[in-house]
Order: C-alpha cells, then sequence, then structure tokens
C-alpha cells in the first residue's frame, strides 16, 4: 500500500466517511481543477476531458470552428461551468469504494498542452494534470494531517 492509500485509509477511519463519498470528492476535485487549469481557445481541449468509472473513454469533441474574441481567446483559470459539474457528479454518484476514477482527455495535442508546449498553455508551464493532481493529494494529506494529528486531554499531538 502506497502512501496516498494509507492516507486515505487513515481519513476514512479516522472521519468515519464512506470510502465512496472520499472517492467522490476527490474526482470531483480533480475533474474541476483540470477544468480550471486547461486553456481554453476554442474550447476543444477543455470540452474533452472525460471522468469514467472502470474504463476509459477516449473519445474527443468533435472540432467546432468558434469566434476567437479580440483578446486572443484564451481564458485561463475559468472555474467549471455548471454542466461540466453536472456531468462529473452524474457519473461520479455511480462510483464505489474499489472502483478506479480514470480522467481522460485524447485529443492529439493533449500530452503538448500538459508538457506547457504551446504559447496557448503558457500559463500553465507545470502543467494541467500533474498539477492538479499535486494539488489535491497535497490538500487529502493535510485533512490527513488534520484529522490524525489531534491533541490528547493535555494538549499533547498524538
Amino acid at each position: 500500500m502506497d502512501t496516498f492509500e494509507q492516507d486515505i485509509t487513515a481519513w476514512k477511519k479516522k472521519t468515519k466517511l464512506s470510502g465512496r463519498r472520499i472517492m467522490q470528492k476527490i474526482g470531483l476535485d480533480l475533474y474541476s481543477g483540470i477544468l480550471k487549469r486547461a486553456p481554453v481557445k476554442t474550447g476543444r481541449f477543455r470540452a474533452s476531458n472525460r471522468v469514467t468509472i472502470n474504463s476509459k473513454d477516449l473519445s474527443v469533441e468533435p472540432f467546432r470552428p468558434r469566434r476567437i474574441s479580440s483578446a486572443g481567446g484564451i481564458r485561463a483559470f475559468s472555474s467549471p461551468t455548471g454542466a461540466e459539474l453536472v456531468y462529473a457528479t452524474n457519473t461520479l454518484t455511480k462510483l464505489q469504494w474499489q472502483d478506479t476514477i480514470y480522467l481522460t482527455n485524447n485529443l492529439h495535442y493533449a500530452r503538448f498542452l500538459e508538457n506547457g508546449g504551446s504559447g496557448q498553455n503558457g500559463h500553465m508551464k507545470d502543467g494541467i494534470y500533474g498539477a492538479t493532481l499535486s494539488t489535491v493529494r497535497a490538500k487529502i494529506h493535510e485533512a490527513v494531517i488534520k484529522v490524525t494529528k489531534t491533541p490528547d486531554i493535555y494538549g499533547v499531538i498524538t
């Protein structure tokens, strides 16, 4: 068992939250974080992000020409839309504790954007997926520490 799995198991025991609820929250945080970090010019890259359970969705959003604003049309750090969150929430409600969550984007240039290889992605030189995973993992670790490092009756952290 790796440390990430140990952290989740400890958090689950201490908070008495169901593993299913924890995994749903993690999945939604990851999906939302990816969408927030995704560069948006035409919207195709962002719309091609998929969240699935136990199998990969390798589909992509079809190309649809869109007008680009005079400011260049690139938006960074835009919050996920209601429709995007409903999609992810509906998918994740089917999640069980032992399931695997897949977050995929099968566009041919997704890896290029992840590696910061585009001027369009200049605002995310540290990546989209990896940086989001690191952020969510750090939040989980902090939550585990808060829950497991509680002071005893003498104020000593155990």
